[in-house]
Order: C-alpha cells, then structure tokens, then sequence
C-alpha cells in the first residue's frame, strides 16, 4: 500500500491520498512481532527520502515519522537481556 501511495505521500502529505495515516500503518509493522513483516516496509523508507529531498516544507512534515522509524529500528536491533547472557556464555565457547 505505501508503494503505491508514495508518490501522492512525497508530493502533498496530508492531503487526499497522501494522507499521513498511511505512514503510521507503515510504522505499526515495524513493531509487529514477526521481523519479516517489517523488512517488506524497507522498500518504501528506502525511496520515501530521495522523493522528498530538497523540499523542506515536506521534510518537515515528515521528519517526525523517520525520527519514529529510527527508534523503533534501534529497538528491534538490541539484544534482549536473555540472549546477551547465551551469547557471553555457551555461544562464545562455539567460536
């Protein structure tokens, strides 16, 4: 769905079928608990910024959804507390 509305999301955010909405149900799949259904959004935050580049007005409507894009990205990338402790211990014996 985002692919398909990026063009009107880069050219008139909030408007019509670049309603914004679409963003946040883009960044409700990062959090799912399934990480593969986040990957299937990479495509579309990979194209998002070259769309918007040099428009500030734009950026800046859009720049609260990539600052929530990076924390939930940095969140899914920690180790949880639990497998750091498998990885000091047993796993680095592997190696």
């Amino acid at each position: 769905m985002g692919e398909t509305l990026i063009d009107k999301i880069s050219t008139m955010p909030d408007e019509g079928l670049g309603d914004l909405t679409t963003l946040n149900l883009i960044l409700d799949g990062l959090r799912h608990y399934d990480w593969e259904v986040g990957r299937i959004t990479f495509n579309f935050w990979h194209s998002l910024p070259d769309l918007v580049i040099g428009t500030d007005s734009i950026v800046d409507k859009l720049k609260p959804y990539f600052e929530t894009l990076i924390l939930t990205l940095s969140r899914l990338c920690q180790v949880r507390k639990k497998f750091s402790e498998i990885l000091t211990s047993e796993f680095l014996q592997f190696f």
